[in-house]
């Protein structure tokens, strides 16, 4: 049932007319964000009587489930908790910082993050000329990585995203790009580098390591990245679902799937290799929101 989407649920609700007619739905969440459980766990309607069981509930259970489910519980916390207490995944099952994003929560690094004013903002950008573009909003605080904002669109102008960069209250000291920043518009004749210079943001390039390296570069740095809970949700989850493509047999194989989590994922793999390359942290002189933003 976790598959439905949410349209489908729409159209097929309606046509059970029938007075005092009912739908019974019997599944295993998988995520939290899921059509199924949105519309029937975390916001049912009135008339929605809905009942959570487990391995708690069956007195016949076997010694033989029992072991294997102490086992799972042993080897994979995360999937023990999905598939014997009902709890909704909060990594995928392969995904590429599962163990730096389930340590993220067992910390309580993903929580609320304030902006510190006495410190620059960074933005580290993933270009989507025909998809999304995803932009990370990140501090540098006493050696922590605080992420305090993220924002994800697509089909639109890089003018878009560089007022609403300029729209929000932080002091900024640069703006990091991909090496597709360096690639010309066809229609100005212009560099995306230089599009966005010509708004008066101080601009920089992300050296180009490769992505294992930069993959690598990430996971050096997660131990000390804090991520707001609010602002960036949309890149925790995805963060949470960037994964391994597979084989035909289920296997993993050593590249990344390119999805919609892909786009966050990228752009959070330039903030390590920036950070890791070439990022100086400064004290904040004054607020820099580029030309066209407040001056203090």
């Amino acid at each position: 049932a976790e598959a439905i989407s949410d349209n489908s649920w729409d159209v097929l609700i309606p046509t059970i007319r029938k007075e005092q007619s009912e739908i019974w739905i019997s599944f295993n969440p998988k995520f939290d964000d899921d059509a199924t459980y949105v519309r029937f766990v975390s916001n049912p309607p009135k008339n929605c009587i809905t009942i959570k069981m487990n391995w708690t509930d069956n007195k016949y259970i076997s010694q033989e489930l029992l072991d294997e489910k102490d086992d799972l519980k042993e080897r994979d916390p995360d999937k023990y908790l999905w598939v014997w207490e009902g709890h909704c995944l909060k990594v995928l099952d392969g995904a590429v910082y599962k163990d730096e994003m389930r340590k993220m929560r067992e910390d309580g690094r993903i929580c609320s993050v304030p902006y510190e004013p006495s410190k620059p903002v960074y933005t580290f950008w993933d270009l989507g000329f025909g998809d999304s573009t995803a932009i990370w909003f990140v501090q540098m605080v006493a050696m922590q990585y605080r992420v305090i904002d993220y924002i994800e669109d697509n089909r639109r102008a890089i003018d878009y995203y560089v007022k609403q960069i300029q729209s929000k209250p932080y002091v900024y000291e640069r703006h990091y790009l991909p090496h597709d920043g360096r690639h010309a518009n066809l229609a100005t004749g212009k560099t995306i580098q230089e599009i966005v210079e010509g708004f008066g943001l101080k601009v920089e390039i992300v050296p180009q390591i490769g992505i294992d390296n930069g993959i690598n570069a990430v996971r050096m740095a997660m131990g000390n990245v804090w991520i707001d809970e609010n602002k960036c949700k949309e890149g925790i989850k995805a963060l949470e679902y960037y994964h391994y493509e597979q084989d035909k047999n289920g296997n993993n194989k050593t590249t990344p799937a390119h999805d919609w989590s892909s786009h966050a994922c990228d752009a959070f793999r330039y903030m390590a290799v920036a950070f890791k390359e070439s990022v100086s942290v400064k004290p904040v002189k004054r607020a820099y929101h580029g030309s066209h933003g407040w001056m203090g």
